[in-house]
């Protein structure tokens, strides 16, 4: 017979041990993952988290190995000798509790392409306004798996983020057709000449000044952004409620739809909204 006592210590052991399973658990930006590009003849930083102290160990399938601890706040980073281009490769990250596998990594030139709204613009344009001259034959002939795609999705934060939203892919004409045009015809460029794999990270936001891409940590040492630095720390609390009202909103995905009329007869449930 089960009695209180018994039931609490159950829970209890059952807590303590999910907590220890969560911290054992490897953790990485989403820079790092399947169809990554690495680049090559280089020490190449890896990091995340795991638990504290303990020794994380890092063995490519080129025959690259490395080890490092982590620390008392969990981070840990470690460098891993790359060869010359080539590729697909396997890179295997381990500690004592967890295993996370990386597969179809290729090691080539890897390239942070970030602007304003020029950087953006994807290859298909923005429809129906703002075209892409010959984007459909490019978009048509845009396979290639030697060419990979990472976009850091729109995010705004008052305070340095471990990761963000994002994942490498292979261009092809889904893929290509949503990347931004001036990194695609650079990165194929590049690739035309070079005949290795290129990794186009593209990191942009239109209309944003440089300001707002710098950390607050060096803002806030120059004298005419001081009192811009003071109003985003005074509202932290306005940032907060700002990002709960957007996660609660449902999210509408046009991505899939014919590009021309993609933004035709959608159903935002306004019969659902009460009238203001």
């Amino acid at each position: 017979m089960l009695t209180k006592q018994s039931i609490i210590r159950y829970i209890t052991f059952l807590l303590f041990f999910a907590t220890n399973f969560l911290q054992a658990q490897i953790k990485l930006p989403a820079v790092f993952g399947n169809n990554m590009v690495l680049q090559q003849k280089t020490l190449a930083p890896i990091w995340g988290k795991a638990a504290p102290n303990q020794i994380v160990y890092v063995k490519t399938s080129w025959g690259a190995m490395a080890k490092t601890v982590a620390g008392s706040d969990s981070l840990w980073q470690i460098k891993i000798k790359t060869p010359k281009a080539g590729g697909p490769y396997e890179i295997r990250i381990q500690t004592d509790g967890d295993t996370v596998t990386f597969t179809n990594v290729m090691i080539g030139e890897v390239w942070i392409c970030s602007g304003q709204s020029n950087m953006e613009m994807p290859l298909e344009g923005w429809l129906p306004d703002a075209p892409v001259e010959g984007s459909d034959e490019a978009i048509k002939n845009s396979t290639n798996s030697n060419i990979r795609f990472f976009t850091v999705a729109h995010s705004v934060s008052d305070k340095p983020e471990f990761s963000f939203k994002g994942s490498w892919t292979e261009s092809n004409p889904e893929t290509a057709a949503r990347f931004s045009a001036a990194a695609y015809f650079f990165g194929k460029k590049l690739y035309d000449e070079l005949k290795i794999p290129i990794g186009l990270i593209h990191t942009s936001w239109g209309g944003t000044p440089i300001e707002s891409w710098i950390s607050g940590k060096y803002i806030s040492q120059i004298d005419q952004y001081k009192s811009i630095f003071e109003k985003i720390q005074n509202g932290k609390g306005e940032l907060q409620a700002l990002n709960a009202w957007l996660n609660a909103k449902p999210i509408i995905d046009v991505s899939k739809r014919e590009k021309i009329s993609r933004w035709q007869n959608l159903h935002f449930n306004d019969s659902t909204c009460s009238s203001v």
